[in-house]
């Protein structure tokens, strides 16, 4: 733990003795004079001295954070304990993540927690809205090893409980039964969990992860709590403080703030009680002094910043900032030795240490890094000798450095050695909650889905059917086509010739005939032959570019990997692999021209931020290119936090500077004494001169108009170029280009993204008010968007009469340069509330306390604007709203309604970004390769153009094994499927048919293999060939076989292909010397004598081995 040291500094010291003392007898004790972290600091010292576990109350959700994030850094296991989104006599939908914590919280208060538990919460969530502790543990399930429990009874329980039953548990609020076992995902768990119970006893309890069933963790016993604590029917409403156990102590950070923030909740719920309700309706609101009541029945630790005059119970650390003189090491190691001087213990907390002392030892001052924080022996010995300790620290806590005299104690932090305050925004995942983001498969087929048959054309799939086919019953697709009679019944195991039809177009399709396939023959005929071309063309200039030589980067050097390290986020593992993409494309001597992919708020910019320092470090200046002003504003900022404890200077060239300033930077440009230049199009001007430019990166390229681009390319020469684009891009388009446009896709949302709960209503005065309302009592801020510049003044008028007291900014594209900078960074800086604009935020705006956006006539609006402003909030781990407002006696078009209810859509599976991608990609197929590609994908669907373009491409590129996209096995005496007695079940029979059709590589079949022996038992005879019928199918497709079937007579195999006689001539070679004369090969079809006299699973294990040996 970072923090130990610091604590054991502050226990040795006289006052921290005096308070321990004090608390053993008193009930409230104030302690003031101490800073954010100072307050942290003593905190726990005190709680940990005597073992007790602590609630923080704040003001808000942004300052609960805070103290979440610093709790967590000094040992502490941290819960954030947030409001709900609601007043109490509201009905509106609530965020099940958020609700979720609150009941897991409240099951572990109820079990007796340890003492090192932490929670923070704000004022706002002491409120009485809580069944009462009798009423939780009677509405929840405990079961031991051992009890006797009836399989029907506990059945009716957990759905009493609010639990739903389904075939398989895969999320919070789910079960399942199997035979005598059940499996439930309990809301108070990050897992779920198997029940084992044998004859009315439960024998076993096992917690299992659902991706890896195998991984069983054994409880002894378990709870489970009701999924709504609203649906609890109870006359008595408690707090959270009711749920605490007296041990507690209970902290407020604040009291002033808390009680400006309570009074202000407590007046708007008061006024919806007094204006909506019945007389005889209980009241579920208090006030400041009544929240006060109940935490004073625990003892209290009252915290503030301000100092107070030392009193009984009144205790003042007098703690003194730090002088504040960033990047000054000659002054800063004077103020160190002068703390030395005093003998106070001098600690500097740095995400790069060893450069901090570089830079000190370069003014005589020593100073020791430790690499373990709980090394105290090493540490102490350090601060005997008088010198100065450093240790590392790159989390999400926002620090501060501090003197405190009473304790002899320096503290200096990077804000006061390199002026960084953060390097990202403060966001607190829950452990249990970050493995919560759903992944959403946009190419699965359902029931209702136009589908794509690659012999027939365009069809509907309507159903699944069991057939019968030798005696075994498999699942089938059944296709209707054109005239609604004709139906084709599709193998589930030759699923691969079925695709899902999308295209941009929102019209349903005209399906094909089977009867007469001309015209879909004629279609795809054309669309083939425009895609070869595509095909083509890319190959042409991918060999171009591969023939341009280039400057070849280094490899990383210290500085990088120190300054990656101070990342407090944990990379997604989609940036470590564009990363690592980008950093090889600079050390080869081949130009770098790679595009990464990534939705709003996925880590794009710090893929950027890694490169643009790895060019730096070898000496070569970057140019940072952003559509927007106040992007390249964004961006300014974030390199120089990012890059302040190095030698590097970031500059920006942009409207809101004088034309003096920007001609001094462009020649300080020229000169090479800017290493990292950010601009909008300015720097395409052709006064903008480099010193020795090596790499350019792009921010949303599509954004720039066509003249621009060009300017891009003539720019470019033999320097690295990286793009970014939150144009969504489909993992097929990726993977059929891969080798043609050096492409990263980032598709993985960060832990802390949520999805933002989006409501959809007609423009109501009332609603407007309770949005802003909400937002700003829990400490937030608000985007307020309008279309057009014309009217908005009338709005901001408007906007003041209703809310009186709110402090309001405008900022649209026509405002002078100082006025709009003036106005966004006072939003910034949050010293307004709300901010009345255009879609002027649309790009680039990342302000983490902006968590509700109202969007008015959002009907005028594309969908890709909508999505992008939407992404604007949601960026603090906090739940987020977005509103789209219409006018309320609009009758909205078509085109309209599909707009704003997809965008609505979005936020309702999951995480929702995926599910975006899945409607967008058609743009994105548009933007990459031109508009009548986009009409060609729409003739015959995306999947299948998205197939035919990655086979062209592979053909083309003279790939030596031609690959199929499936192989049709007819294989004599075969026996594998999936018997009723191993899975009962038939709709979860269909679904692990799907499932294992869907693998691509072996790995994926044996992990599925452990998957099912978990949830089923051992796998049967049948099934595991059934297993290895898909190894070869995997491996037949590999090799350009599509079909396998046995001789009339019986006797021989017949492998249908794609290979020419020259390749065969190759690949015959690898066959087994004793082997090699079973085989014969004529017009593409390979013979195999006499092998179908085997057993059906001895042939498919020969044919895996020997397909496999042209592989290898």
């Amino acid at each position: 733990m970072t923090f130990t040291a610091v604590l054991e500094n502050i226990a040795r010291s006289t006052i921290a003795t005096k308070i321990g003392d004090k608390l053993k007898t008193a009930k409230s004790i104030s302690l003031s004079g101490l800073s954010r972290l100072g307050k942290g600091l003593v905190s726990t010292h005190l709680c940990q001295q005597q073992t007790k576990p602590l609630l923080i109350v704040t003001a808000t959700v942004e300052e609960a954070t805070r103290w979440a994030l610093q709790l967590q850094s000094m040992s502490w296991r941290v819960y954030l304990y947030q409001p709900l989104d609601t007043f109490p006599y509201e009905s509106s939908q609530i965020d099940l993540e958020t609700a979720w914590t609150r009941i897991e919280i409240l099951a572990e208060l109820l079990a007796k927690p340890q003492h090192n538990l932490a929670i923070a919460t704000t004022i706002n969530a002491l409120q009485p809205h809580l069944p009462s502790t009798q009423v939780f543990q009677k509405h929840s399930i405990y079961l031991n090893i051992g009890d006797s429990q009836s399989v029907k009874l506990l059945a009716a329980a957990l759905a009493r409980l609010g639990y739903v039953e389904v075939k398989e548990v895969k999320e919070s609020k789910q079960w399942s039964r199997k035979g005598f076992s059940f499996e439930v995902f309990p809301v108070n768990r990050n897992l779920p969990v198997r029940l084992s119970c044998n004859r009315g006893t439960v024998e076993k309890i096992r917690e299992f992860d659902p991706t890896n069933p195998k991984s069983f963790t054994d409880l002894s016993s378990i709870a489970i709590a009701p999924v709504d604590l609203h649906e609890l029917n109870s006359s008595h409403k408690a707090t959270l403080l009711h749920y605490l156990p007296k041990n507690f102590i209970v902290t407020i950070d604040e009291s002033e703030q808390c009680q400006s923030y309570g009074d202000r909740w407590y007046e708007a719920a008061e006024e919806l009680y007094q204006n909506q309700l019945q007389a005889d309706t209980p009241k579920l609101h208090w006030d400041f002094a009544k929240c006060m009541t109940e935490a004073k029945k625990f003892q209290m630790l009252q915290l503030t910043e301000r100092s107070l005059k030392p009193k009984a119970n009144i205790f003042d650390f007098a703690s003194a900032s730090i002088p504040l003189v960033p990047h000054q090491f000659d002054q800063i190691a004077a103020l160190i030795r002068e703390y030395l001087k005093s003998e106070y213990q001098v600690t500097l907390i740095s995400a790069q240490p060893l450069r901090v002392a570089t830079l000190l030892k370069e003014y005589d001052c020593i100073a020791n890094f430790v690499s373990n924080p709980d090394d105290l022996k090493s540490i102490a010995r350090i601060q005997k000798a008088g010198k100065p300790v450093i240790l590392k620290y790159s989390g999400l806590m926002e620090m501060q450095g501090f003197v405190l005299p009473s304790c002899n104690l320096a503290l200096l932090t990077d804000r006061e050695l390199f002026g960084q305050q953060l390097l990202a925004s403060p966001t607190f995942v829950h452990p249990s909650r970050m493995t919560a983001a759903k992944s959403v498969n946009p190419d699965e087929l359902n029931v209702g889905d136009y589908v794509v048959h690659r012999k027939y054309g365009i069809g509907k799939f309507t159903r699944f059917e069991t057939i019968e086919v030798k005696g075994e019953k498999q699942p089938h697709y059944i296709v209707e086509f054109a005239d609604g009679k004709t139906a084709v019944a599709i193998a589930q195991e030759n699923e691969k010739i079925l695709s899902r039809y999308r295209s941009a177009s929102n019209k349903p399709p005209k399906l094909n005939s089977i009867a007469n396939t001309k015209a879909w023959d004629n279609a795809l005929s054309k669309c083939q032959k425009e895609i070869y071309k595509l095909a083509r063309d890319l190959l042409q200039l991918y060999v171009r570019r591969a023939n341009l030589v280039g400057y070849a980067f280094p490899s990383d050097t210290d500085w990088q990997q120190e300054m990656e390290d101070s990342f407090p986020y944990q990379l997604t593992p989609d940036q470590v692999k564009a990363v690592q993409d980008v950093k090889q494309d600079m050390e080869s001597d081949r130009p770098m021209d790679r595009l990464v992919c990534g939705d709003v708020g996925f880590g794009k910019t710090e893929v950027a931020v890694r490169a643009i320092f790895k060019a730096v470090c070898a000496g070569k200046q970057v140019a940072l290119l952003a559509p927007t002003t106040i992007l390249a504003q964004q961006h300014f900022h974030t390199l120089q936090t990012r890059f302040a404890a190095y030698p590097f200077t970031v500059d920006i060239v942009n409207r809101f500077r004088p034309a003096k300033e920007r001609k001094q930077v462009l020649e300080l440009v020229a000169d090479g004494k800017v290493q990292v230049i950010v601009g909008t199009h300015q720097l395409l001007s052709k006064d903008v001169e480099f010193h020795d430019l090596g790499l350019l990166v792009i921010d949303e390229e599509q954004r720039f108009g066509t003249l621009q681009k060009e300017k891009i390319k003539t720019m470019k020469g033999d320097v690295d170029l990286l793009t970014l684009s939150a144009t969504p891009i489909p993992r097929t388009l990726y993977a059929a280009l891969s080798g043609v446009r050096e492409m990263s896709v980032i598709a993985t949302p960060p832990p802390s993204r949520r999805s933002i709960q989006t409501h959809l209503s007609a423009y109501d005065a009332s609603l407007v008010k309770t949005a802003i309302r909400h937002e700003l009592d829990r400490g937030g801020q608000v985007f307020y968007v309008v279309p057009r510049i014309e009217g908005i003044e009338a709005i901001a008028v408007s906007l003041r009469l209703m809310l009186p007291n709110v402090r309001l900014a405008i900022a649209h594209g026509q405002m002078q340069e100082s006025e709009l900078e003036s106005a966004m960074v006072a939003f910034n800086n949050n010293e307004a509330d709300i901010l009345l604009c255009t879609t002027i935020i649309e790009s680039g705006l990342d302000i983490p306390r902006v968590n509700t956006i109202l969007i008015e006539d959002a009907h005028k609006l594309g969908l890709a604007q909508l999505y992008q402003l939407r992404g604007r909030v949601g960026r603090a781990g906090i739940q987020a709203h977005a509103y789209l407002l219409y006018p309320p006696n609009l009758e909205l078009t078509d085109a309209a309604k599909r707009r704003l209810d997809a965008i609505q859509e979005f936020s309702q599976l999951g995480s929702g970004y995926q599910l975006a991608m899945r409607d967008m990609e058609i743009r994105g197929l548009g933007d990459l390769l031109g508009e009548e590609q986009s009409g060609q994908a729409d003739v015959i669907g995306f999947a299948l153009y998205m197939d035919l373009l990655q086979e062209y491409i592979n053909e083309l590129r003279g790939k030596i094994l031609p690959e199929v996209a499936d192989t049709e096995l007819q294989l004599p005496r075969l026996v594998a499927f999936i018997p009723d007695s191993y899975i009962e079940d038939n709709e979860t029979k269909i679904n692990a048919y799907l499932t294992l059709a869907k693998v691509k590589s072996k790995e994926e079949i044996l992990k599925l293999a452990e998957v099912w022996e978990g949830l089923y038992g051992a796998l049967p005879e049948e099934t595991q060939v059934l297993l290895r019928v898909m190894e070869l199918k995997l491996v037949a497709r590999q090799v350009g076989v599509f079909r396998i079937y046995a001789s009339e007579g019986g006797r021989d195999l017949f492998l249908e292909s794609k290979l020419t006689d020259s390749l065969w001539e190759l690949l015959h070679a690898k066959i087994p010397i004793e082997f090699y004369y079973r085989f014969s090969f004529e017009k593409g079809r390979i013979k195999i004598t006499s092998l179908a006299l085997l057993p059906g699973d001895k042939q498919v294990h020969f044919l895996i081995e020997w397909l496999g040996c042209f592989l290898n």
